[in-house]
């Protein structure tokens, strides 16, 4: 079996991808999956490297590099061909086009409930450098009850739906400590976006964090929240998530999902206390080493 990259995806071969995928995730109980483009259509800032036999598609790696600086790999072997150097031989091919594009470093993303794949990983000597977990929490109204228990006097403190001409870019750089250049193209990628909704933390009139919410079938993912760095480490973040948990629970939002990295230790603490489980967590292992 040779290796053969692919620079579009035809519609057949979308339909092996994605059974594929289906028959890994029968076999392990995993949950990490690919967003596939359209079919017919030349890829930018991603490709893909397959192995078939026959006809047949069995294993896959998809590298993912948006900003030809840093990129993300995954992987899945059909069951049956597994511990036969499939994703090995697929690994170096991949490699060899990072290289050729420039990347500085790709990170093979894995779930860890796979324990074909944590063993491959180890095999190759790739360890994971770090750990992205997707957390989830049931939402329900008891504002009052929660907040009767801050230490906090929480009675000035409000929650604002702001406009797109609202979000402010400057705003931005201060809770994230990132340029205005890096701001502005957020800012502009999430007002593009009707399913993105911006809220506003305030006490009195001052502005003091802001956080993105995504609209998803009843649910809701939590992404860039924050609190200006001025106001930090006073348990502003904890009553800033319990307000906004009170207003999607209003509207009949069920669930909260976002994603945070290892590497994030004062936003895990924060999740951890204000109650979200772990609904799955993915390992990021760097393929290069660091020179």
């Amino acid at each position: 079996m040779k290796p053969v990259m692919l620079t579009k995806i035809t519609s057949s071969q979308r339909t092996q991808i994605e059974e594929l995928i289906r028959t890994c995730c029968l076999a392990e109980p995993i949950r990490l999956s690919i967003p596939l483009p359209a079919a017919d259509e030349p890829l930018s800032g991603e490709c893909f490297f397959a192995l078939y036999d026959r006809d047949c598609l069995v294993s896959l790696i998809h590298l993912f590099y948006p900003d030809y600086s840093i990129g993300e790999l995954i992987g899945f072997t059909d069951p049956k061909y597994r511990r036969q150097g499939c994703f090995s031989q697929l690994l170096d091919c991949a490699a060899d086009t990072a290289d050729e594009i420039g990347l500085s470093q790709v990170y093979v993303v894995s779930d860890g409930r796979s324990s074909d794949t944590v063993q491959a990983l180890f095999t190759l000597g790739l360890d994971a450098e770090y750990t992205e977990y997707m957390l989830e929490k049931t939402l329900t109204e008891h504002l009052d009850g929660r907040l009767s228990a801050s230490p906090v006097n929480v009675e000035n403190f409000s929650l604002k739906e702001a406009s797109s001409s609202e979000i402010n870019t400057d705003l931005f750089c201060r809770i994230f400590d990132v340029s205005p250049a890096e701001s502005s193209s957020y800012l502009d990628e999430i007002s593009s976006d009707a399913r993105i909704r911006t809220f506003t933390f305030m006490k009195n009139d001052c502005v003091l964090g802001q956080t993105q919410i995504t609209m998803m079938d009843g649910l809701a993912y939590l992404s860039g929240f924050g609190i200006l760095p001025e106001f930090r480490n006073q348990g502003l973040g904890l009553i800033f998530l319990h307000f906004l948990e009170d207003s999607l629970a209003g509207e009949g939002i069920t669930k909260l999902t976002l994603q945070v990295s290892s590497k994030n230790k004062p936003a895990l603490s924060l999740y951890r206390k204000d109650g979200f489980d772990v609904l799955e967590s993915l390992h990021y292992s760097p393929l290069f080493d660091e020179e």
